[in-house]
């Protein structure tokens, strides 16, 4: 029996991906759809929603990806979803 040594694989080079900023609309398109979310669960559950809440039961799937120095926050006071600095 012979051992024989298999050099490792490469690691693949690291890619820069631009990613384009979001527009205005597509920004709020996404509070309107997890805004509509939210007030689903609420007209559901009878009560607000945490974020994991609304991932657990699928009202949403994901959080959209925010544009570039901003996060989709939830606010609980307004049981809303706005953007912020990030």
């Amino acid at each position: 029996m012979v051992a024989v040594s298999v050099p490792a694989a490469p690691e693949p080079a690291a890619v820069e991906v631009d990613i384009p900023a979001a527009s205005p609309a597509e920004i709020e398109t996404d509070l309107q759809d997890l805004n509509s979310a939210v007030d689903q669960y609420i007209a559901d559950q009878k009560r607000a929603p945490t974020v994991n809440s609304l991932l657990k039961t699928g009202y949403i799937e994901r959080l959209p990806t925010p544009p570039n120095g901003k996060l989709y926050v939830f606010d609980k006071s307004q049981n809303r979803f706005v953007l912020r600095d990030a």
